[in-house]
């Protein structure tokens, strides 16, 4: 079986809730070889804080995986809030994030429907910070849009209305039964 361990980041600067949201993605196989370093600007205004990062970090570290063969990924977070939450220790109640965490969550069936095993592991702060690095390389530039993997974000509508679906590729959804 193949196996993958991927890292996340998000950030929210130069304030939370509320300013320029930004992840960070290192993705390498059992050999050690880095498939994917990437960092990406989420959104910028009243809809965008930390958490709402760190969740389009996973979203993305799933599109990444999309174009691999299944296997089994552990993907590292150090935000206590994600992790717990996508492990099932926690339930997902409310803030801006909700959409995203939910919507996360219900992706999370397509790939695992497609033989991936995928597990989430909290890490410390020190242990993630080449993500931390780059989770805010975006934020320093004011004038860079929207990483095009995701769906550009209306600040004026509400956090429920954003749909993340399009995020992955139609090779890591699961056929639909009907």
């Amino acid at each position: 079986m193949n196996e993958y361990f991927a890292w996340f980041d998000g950030a929210c600067e130069p304030i939370n809730p509320g300013g320029t949201a930004t992840f960070g993605v290192i993705i390498k196989d059992e050999d050690d070889t880095v498939i994917s370093e990437e960092h990406g600007l989420v959104g910028r205004g009243d809809a965008m804080s930390n958490n709402v990062a760190e969740y389009a970090g996973v979203l993305h570290v799933l599109k990444c995986l999309s174009s691999h063969p299944p296997g089994r990924v552990t993907i590292y977070g150090d935000s206590n809030l994600v992790i717990n939450q996508l492990n099932g220790k926690w339930r997902v109640r409310k803030g801006l994030y909700l959409a995203i965490a939910i919507e996360t969550k219900q992706l999370l069936a397509d790939p695992r429907g497609l033989g991936w095993e995928i597990n989430f592991c909290w890490i410390s702060r020190e242990q993630n910070e080449e993500c931390d690095t780059l989770s805010k390389k975006k934020a320093d530039k004011p004038d860079s849009g929207v990483w095009s993997g995701f769906l550009p974000i209306n600040p004026s509508l509400p956090a429920r209305s954003v749909s993340w679906r399009a995020v992955l590729p139609a090779t890591l959804q699961a056929p639909v039964s009907t």
